[in-house]
């Protein structure tokens, strides 16, 4: 896994959150101090982040935890690695292994994807009442670039960075909202697995990943894949890409509906 579910939904909610309110205190405790986190009682953590018991109960069940055993279990096994990259004593030789690595990642992009599902999409994107584009941290990126950019073509979209917020609208979704979801290494749902949102199951779902072999299955109702090796660094590049590329075939579908 590219990334462990624990830090991505931890540095969610430092950067969603107000300094000072208790979600952030908690997150930028655990943060801070996994191997102290990892041994404490929920009485202990709240104590530490001037928290309430039930407060920390709260915030485990917002970030899409059952309880505080599962959370500490999520701190105990957290993988904290970076991927450095070639480590060259040439800065020369570190930016050509790191741009070769991206040129490659956007080269596989591009041989991958497929336009004819993006081109569904795209309609889609066009004929639905509500859309809505979520991701979390790098993948939240391209789904505030996509937003942006169906604003300029006129189609406003919905895009909600907290965790907890994209949770809630996702649970009042209806047969007229399509849900899009930009998810790298495709564990997005690992962080739902233990309460789907109802309104999935309703909403048309559009899955977006480097993970090859994620499936439409459940409530998700299209999947759009594309070729990558799941590493870090090309992660935020070939998302962004996938995100203009949408943007780029919707305007193009709309200068074709456009009278001459």
């Amino acid at each position: 896994m590219i990334y462990g579910k624990l830090p991505i939904v931890l540095l969610s909610t430092l950067a969603t959150q107000a300094d000072g309110t208790t979600d952030c205190n908690i997150a930028h405790f655990i943060l801070e101090n996994p191997q102290r986190a990892s041994r404490m009682t929920i009485v202990e953590l709240a104590r530490s982040c001037h928290a309430s018991v039930s407060s920390v109960s709260r915030f485990c069940r917002e970030i899409g935890l059952c309880d505080f055993a599962e959370l500490r279990e999520l701190i105990r096994h957290a993988d904290w690695r970076f991927d450095a990259g070639v480590q060259s004593d040439q800065a020369q030789e570190r930016l050509h292994s790191t741009l070769h690595v991206l040129h490659e990642s956007l080269e596989a992009l591009e041989n991958s994807v497929d336009m004819e599902q993006i081109g569904v999409l795209c309609r889609k994107i066009d004929a639905y009442e509500r859309v809505a584009v979520f991701g979390l941290l790098k993948a939240g990126t391209a789904a505030q670039c996509l937003q942006a950019d169906l604003l300029l073509l006129g189609k406003v979209a919905v895009c909600k960075l907290p965790f907890a917020k994209q949770i809630e609208y996702m649970e009042q979704a209806a047969e007229r909202d399509l849900i899009l979801i930009f998810s790298y290494s495709g564990i997005y749902f690992d962080y739902l697995h233990r309460r789907i949102p109802r309104g999935l199951r309703r909403a048309h779902v559009v899955f977006i990943t480097g993970a090859k072999e994620i499936q439409a299955c459940g409530c998700v109702d299209q999947v759009i894949s594309f070729a990558s090796d799941l590493s870090q660094a090309p992660h935020p590049f070939q998302m962004q890409a996938i995100a203009s590329l949408i943007a780029r075939e919707y305007a193009w579908q709309r200068a074709q509906k456009a009278p001459s």
